[in-house]
């Protein structure tokens, strides 16, 4: 506890991450924002209503479910031992908000990720999804880290590191 290991990359990253923070520009000018600057947004808007009024383009709505192929309509949303986990995040449209029970009406679609363990029939609608199982994230391959203009370059370590017992194994 309380111990650091620093990790030198070499003089060839260092130089290059110092003219990348030169020279990089912010490249969002195109209406992108992080979808965690949306995680404590209460009410969600409805498909209808992001019409009107849409998230940024590279914002969408997912919901947690745990998909029961044998369930049958309507499918009520129920709270499920790790239902949260990622491989149960789907992207969904809101179809209604039922403010008196702060739950949702949920359009869900299949999920793109390699994630997924199901592929999501058409039309496959969740009632009473409660917000903590909605959430905002990012389109897929929209965050910074795909930014062309992101910061990539290998990493060199010297060999003078490591004891020579780990050399030459081959």
């Amino acid at each position: 506890e309380g111990e650091e290991i620093l990790v030198d990359y070499g003089d060839e990253w260092q130089a290059a991450w110092e003219e990348h923070v030169e020279y990089w520009k912010a490249p969002r000018e195109d209406g992108y924002a992080y979808a965690t600057e949306y995680k404590d947004m209460e009410v969600l808007r409805t498909h209808k209503e992001l019409a009107t009024n849409p998230y940024p383009p590279n914002i969408r709505t997912t919901c947690f479910h745990e998909f029961d192929p044998t369930a049958r309509a309507p499918i009520v949303w129920k709270p499920m031992p790790g239902v949260e986990q990622y491989k149960n995040l789907y992207p969904c449209h809101i179809l209604e908000h039922n403010a008196g029970t702060d739950s949702y009406t949920v359009l869900i679609q299949s999920q793109e990720s390699l994630l997924a363990t199901h592929q999501i029939p058409p039309n496959y609608v969740v009632e009473e999804v409660p917000r903590f199982a909605i959430k905002l994230s990012d389109v897929l391959r929209s965050s910074d880290q795909h930014l062309s203009s992101a910061f990539r370059h290998e990493i060199g370590i010297s060999d003078e590191i490591f004891p020579n017992a780990w050399k030459d194994l081959a």
